[in-house]
């Protein structure tokens, strides 16, 4: 059915007219295509049960067979309609295995119009509704002559509070207090957070989501950055200076639009912050606050200054110089553990890890006695990244899990969400797929509960990498491409950088390795941009096995050479490893086997102390077949059959994919070619069902390239078929075919095609055999 009985319902601000067939928030008309609109009242008048397919195709589609995609997206555009979203599913619920459920609470429901009753009454706009909250050099405030304190009426909040501070206005017309914008907003945020009893979004989050959405129309930003962040209250100041003093001149806008406007005055920039958070703090929760306990990081306003430099640096991701501003600030307030943390995550990101260990390790032993403490867990979950980093798995999960137990006693669960994903990745590297993504189905959980907002990029990141190191790479690109949205959503520019990074490795897998390379090149832009050291190592790798891969040796040589150099000093063991293990496939391309060897094993030895088998393997199998190139068949052979016994026991199906094709290259050197074709075509088999297809093309070749030396046209010719007209190789192999089959004129023409797509890396020893061709009469 569709909704045509007159029915209205109200929720969250929300109300649903079947008669007037209109959705309304606020008073305010939301745009909705006639069939999402029916969805949404089919939903509404069947919540008391999960409604599956079928039952909405029958009813909104009446009889016409519409894709499951099309029925996705009505559902998707419903949810968008009314502030939801597959993340935050507070209104429509997807029920697994059943289909979707309305769940919000109604308001108000009216029952159907009858005869000549009044025209529905539309909500009131609330008084003082802000639509220059976000906009750019807009006035915040509205203030009376004479007086210091102007407030508007605001309704009692429904619902938890939870408080969005944005960037400051500096409008003193001094660049000094430039640092406001984002210095004091993290200062106001960090205080109001230190109370505890207000929930925050974090500056990071805020900052960045106002910074994507700024062209977007006033109510849109509002409503964007509400849904975003979790946000019921939002908070826009600016700093002025009308007569030689400071003052600050903010707005609170409440979830209804409804408005207070407040000013204050003050000696410096800092003290005014403090005191704009405990106003907040009164006025939010006003049972509960008290000056005393919001912390002073120091008595002398220089070095509360200082904090809050550091603290705008650090949110701009300049690090290095927020660095010199914490050390400044804790030399002068040792006792103050938050600038000692802040120095700490900041080396972290530097690379600088000996020392972020250091100084995460003295928080820890100065809040060994105290009852759970978020710092505490933070600095937990720091440490624990570093020693992930170095390969240490097991002392890493370990700090997680204490991270974890930690934020579940402060009842936090943003930082159970965080400490949930990191030990995912955990799982990942000791190849506990299984475990890893139920850690990540936790940490969804987690941000959910937290309230706030749309769940970060973070754990569908995590199912990324899972996804493509199992060749589900459907699925990769689908949690890949929600990553990404959500961190740029967030204005998240690093973790955006290792999508983009990402991208370009899943092209690889699906075997469009033209398309990797501009993903990994703005990756590079952006992690060089932000400083970003250690991610510019992880893109550098990639793009060395991409410039190997093209012959572009020298190139592929400097990139492998400064990642190296960057894991090194970051202390990261497992990137050590893997550089280790590119630089030696740029030897091998050079011919310089010796080198290549040496650099294999000292990549297996790196993974192997690292307990990672399953990339010590894969150096392994690299040794193996310089092993085979060097003619030293049995040794190269019973390596090989080491590692298929190895990836076959442990399902490492890429690890396996490779040894199989190395088994038949080395059965094509022993002549044995019906051993070498049926590793092949293992190899190939795996390939299709896994979906790591990278190798698929050159598998095709080599099992028509047996075929054909084994003089079976007739088992080659149905690979031929899958053979690509675009790509040089598959030509060269298609014209060798051909001239099997006695058609020279042909694979003529097919070879000077190859010829001209291979360009320069169009081989003397196919000249050779083209030329030989060319001669026959």
């Amino acid at each position: 059915m569709t909704a045509d009985g007159g029915q209205k319902w109200r929720f969250g601000g929300y109300e649903l007219d079947a008669d007037v067939r209109e959705l309304r928030l606020e008073g305010e008309l939301v745009p909705l295509e006639p069939r999402v609109f029916d969805l949404l009242c089919f939903l509404v008048e069947q919540r008391d049960r999960a409604v599956n397919k079928d039952d909405i195709q029958a009813a909104i589609w009446r009889g016409v067979i519409v894709s499951e995609t099309a029925l996705t997206r009505a559902i998707m555009k419903a949810r968008r309609a009314i502030g939801d979203s597959a993340d935050r599913q507070a209104a429509i619920r997807t029920v697994h295995g059943h289909g979707y459920q309305f769940v919000a609470p109604l308001d108000t429901e009216i029952e159907p119009a009858r005869g000549d009753d009044p025209a529905p009454i539309q909500p009131p706009t609330p008084p003082g509704r802000s639509t220059i909250w976000l906009a750019a050099g807009a006035a915040v405030v509205l203030l009376l002559a004479g007086l210091a304190w102007q407030w508007r009426a605001i309704s009692e909040s429904t619902g938890p509070v939870r408080v969005a501070v944005l960037p400051i206005k500096n409008a003193t017309g001094d660049s000094e207090y430039d640092y406001a914008r984002l210095g004091l907003m993290s200062l106001v945020t960090e205080y109001i957070g230190s109370d505890g009893r207000l929930a925050i979004a974090p500056a990071s989050d805020t900052w960045r989501v106002a910074e994507a959405i700024d062209k977007l129309p006033p109510d849109e930003r509002a409503a964007r950055l509400r849904g975003a962040v979790g946000a019921s209250h939002i908070v826009a100041a600016r700093l002025e200076r009308p007569s030689g003093s400071l003052q600050m001149t903010y707005r609170v806008e409440g979830a209804d639009g409804t408005a207070r406007t407040y000013t204050m005055f003050g000696d410096d920039p800092p003290s005014l912050a403090r005191a704009m958070a405990l106003a907040l703090i009164r006025d939010l929760a006003p049972t509960r606050a008290s000056e005393r306990e919001l912390h002073v990081v120091a008595e002398d306003p220089f070095v509360n200054e200082a904090y809050s430099r550091a603290l705008g640096l650090s949110l701009e991701g300049r690090c290095g110089e927020a660095q010199t501003l914490f050390a400044v600030v804790s030399d002068a307030a040792p006792a103050f553990d938050q600038a000692v943390y802040e120095w700490a995550n900041c080396a972290s990101i530097l690379g600088n890890n000996a020392a972020a260990e250091q100084a995460f390790g003295d928080i820890l032993s100065r809040t060994a006695e105290s009852s759970p403490h978020a710092l505490r867990a933070r600095s937990l979950h720091g440490l624990g990244k570093i020693f992930h980093r170095r390969g240490n798995h097991e002392r890493a999960a370990e700090l997680y899990n204490e991270s974890l137990a930690e934020a579940e006693a402060l009842g936090d669960p943003a930082l159970e969400g965080n400490a949930l994903t990191s030990l995912a990745y955990a799982m990942r590297d000791r190849d506990d797929i299984d475990a890893a993504r139920l850690m990540l189905g936790r940490a969804v959980t987690a941000f959910r509960r937290s309230g706030v907002g749309a769940v970060p990029g973070h754990p569908r990141a995590a199912m990324a990498n899972m996804d493509m190191a199992e060749g589900k790479l459907d699925d990769a690109e689908r949690n890949l491409s929600a990553a990404l949205e959500a961190f740029r959503t967030f204005g998240d520019r690093r973790n955006e950088a290792m999508m983009l990074n990402n991208y370009g490795y899943l092209r690889r897998l699906q075997g469009r390795t033209t398309e990797a390379e501009p993903f990994h090149l703005e990756s590079l832009a952006i992690r060089r941009e932000i400083g970003d050291t250690v991610g510019v190592g992880r893109i550098l790798g990639m793009l060395s096995v991409l410039y190997t891969d093209a012959g572009r040796l020298d190139e592929a040589f400097n990139v492998a050479s400064e990642a190296f150099e960057i894991a090194e000093s970051a202390e990261d063991r497992r990137y050590m490893g893997t550089s280790l293990a590119q630089l030696g496939d740029i030897f091998v391309a050079r011919e310089d086997l010796d080198t290549a060897a040496d650099y294999y094993r000292r990549s297996e030895a790196e993974f192997a102390t690292m307990g990672d088998m399953a990339r010590a393997a894969q150096a392994a199998l690299r040794l193996a077949r310089i092993d085979a190139d060097r003619g030293e068949l049995d040794p190269a052979g019973e390596k090989t059959q080491q590692i298929i016994a190895l990836g076959q026991a442990e399902r490492y199906d890429e690890l396996l994919i490779e040894a199989l094709e190395l088994g038949g290259d080395i059965d094509v050197q022993r002549g044995a070619l019906a051993a070498a074709s049926d590793h092949y075509r293992r190899a190939l088999n795996l390939s299709d069902d896994s979906g790591f297809v990278s190798r698929r093309p050159a598998l095709v070749r080599k099992l028509i390239e047996t075929f054909l030396s084994a003089d079976d046209v007739a088992a080659a010719e149905p690979y031929v078929g899958l053979l690509s007209d675009d790509e040089s190789a598959d030509l060269v192999v298609t014209g060798r075919y051909l001239i099997a089959v006695g058609n020279t004129e042909r694979a003529l023409a097919v070879l000077r095609q190859a010829k001209r797509l291979a360009g320069a890396t169009w081989s003397n020893a196919n000249q050779r055999w083209l030329d030989e061709i060319q001669q026959q009469p």
